[in-house]
């Protein structure tokens, strides 16, 4: 089977998550998605790039759904508030 970084990734976040709480998905019908919310309290959106665009773009979907809390999980490096490098994931600390 052949998959995508992406995938490889959200994949590796999701199996991360999973010790964190219950996971949901969410897509509205304009395609807008967030891919992993936990508790129904924080938003997780993975990205090969994260940035500050996506962040701010998650936290509008993320208030619309009274979310507390908003990380980008990106596979590149980004300094930008809110993004997690994916390595780190399992960290506990990274995510409450």
């Amino acid at each position: 089977v052949n998959m995508s970084s992406g995938a490889v990734l959200e994949n590796s976040v999701l199996n991360n998550l999973k010790k964190f709480g219950q996971i949901n998905y969410y897509q509205r019908r304009n395609g807008i998605e967030i891919d992993f919310i936990i508790d129904k309290k924080i938003a997780i959106e993975v990205k090969n790039q994260g940035n500050r665009f996506y962040y701010e773009k998650t936290m509008k979907v993320a208030a619309d759904l009274e979310l507390s809390e908003v990380y980008i999980v990106s596979q590149k490096y980004c300094s930008d508030e809110g993004i997690i490098l994916g390595r780190f994931i399992n960290k506990k600390s990274q995510i409450k």
